[in-house]
């Protein structure tokens, strides 16, 4: 993935006391209680939008996010 739909500022990562338990630089974890504020499928029917970097974009939901997606290979 390269980004996504986001309801805060789109380069959010954990940050080593946000959410706590989580060291810096992951991705937001998908079990986190603000987790509507990172991946905003209220939006568009239960979907949020993702980029990935060959320029497709599709509608994810949350449980089809893995935290690998958010790896550069």
């Amino acid at each position: 993935m390269f980004g996504w739909e986001h309801s805060r500022h789109p380069g959010c990562a954990t940050n080593g006391t946000m959410p706590a338990g989580y060291p810096p630089n992951m991705p937001w974890p998908l079990d986190a209680a603000d987790v509507v504020n990172h991946f905003p499928e209220f939006r568009h029917t239960g979907s949020c939008n993702v980029l990935f970097t060959d320029g497709h974009v599709i509608a994810m939901k949350k449980h089809d996010l893995a935290t690998a997606l958010f790896y550069a290979w």
